[in-house]
């Protein structure tokens, strides 16, 4: 039986509504499997979430938004966060941004680093 490729694994994940708003297995293998240090980065990336997308949302042209939408990608891909970063290439590449489509996969992301590390933004 062949394997099954990982993008297949997060296109199967994705169409039947099961994929993760972060991927903790890919996480995991950046942090060699250290929870703390995965809570850490992920309680430091729930911090400036919300400036990255400000960043976007705030941006006078089309170089801003460019930068901002690129930072924001980079940002979610190290982290595992895929759809939030799929999202961030497309603002980057169409220089379009869809609010309502941005502030609803930030939620998400935040809501779900908060059920599983029990981050705080107050600290």
């Amino acid at each position: 039986m062949a394997m099954a490729l990982k993008s297949d694994v997060a296109q199967a994940c994705q169409s039947e509504g099961s994929q993760k708003p972060i991927d903790l297995v890919y996480l995991s293998s950046q942090t060699m499997g250290d929870r703390a240090l995965e809570t850490e980065i992920l309680g430091m990336f729930a911090v400036q979430l919300p400036q990255y997308t400000n960043l976007i949302k705030t941006s006078v042209g089309n170089e801003d938004m460019y930068r901002a939408a690129h930072t924001l990608k980079g940002a979610a891909r190290s982290v595992g966060a895929f759809q939030l970063a799929e999202l961030a290439a497309d603002i980057e590449q169409s220089g379009v941004l869809h609010v309502e489509a941005l502030d609803e996969a930030v939620s998400l992301v935040c809501d779900y680093i908060k059920t599983i590390s029990h981050f705080s933004e107050s600290g």
